[in-house]
């Protein structure tokens, strides 16, 4: 379950960087400063949402996963039905669904007592994932004008 904590740090840098970068975004850009800053306190809220989810699914029994699971498909779907402000927002939002199905299914394969070895390379594949969806975050803030 250690391969869990690094998942769950990951997540929790993403949100930890929406949250700080939102300061950053500034007018006179591809992507609109105003409906990006809507972008990333929505986006950042639903990260939160998955992040505290996530802790819990990974203190969960087995044969209580199902429901938890259920609950973290449902952040993801609000994750990708979030409106496509700009290109990047668009790059953001595809590799954070993509991180979260892989964190998903890390929890599914834990649920179906699949291999140890077979969890732990699911949940890596989540943490690399975050750390794409972590950097996506930069691109978007650089887009919208910010981090100079």
């Amino acid at each position: 379950m250690k391969t869990r904590h690094y998942v769950l740090i990951g997540i929790l840098v993403l949100a930890l960087a929406a949250g700080a970068i939102y300061s950053f975004v500034n007018y006179g850009t591809a992507c609109p400063r105003k409906a990006t800053a809507r972008f990333l306190d929505d986006y950042n809220s639903l990260v939160v949402q998955f992040s505290d989810t996530f802790n819990r699914a990974a203190s969960t029994s087995r044969i209580a996963l199902s429901p938890v699971i259920g609950e973290l498909q449902s952040i993801k779907r609000e994750v990708d039905d979030l409106d496509d402000v700009c290109q990047e927002a668009t790059q953001l939002k595809a590799a954070t669904v993509y991180a979260m199905d892989a964190s998903i299914d890390g929890f599914m394969l834990f649920m179906a007592d699949a291999p140890d070895k077979d969890v732990a390379a699911k949940f890596g594949e989540a943490t690399r994932r975050t750390e794409t969806a972590t950097r996506k975050i930069g691109v978007l803030v650089k887009a919208a004008g910010g981090g100079r």
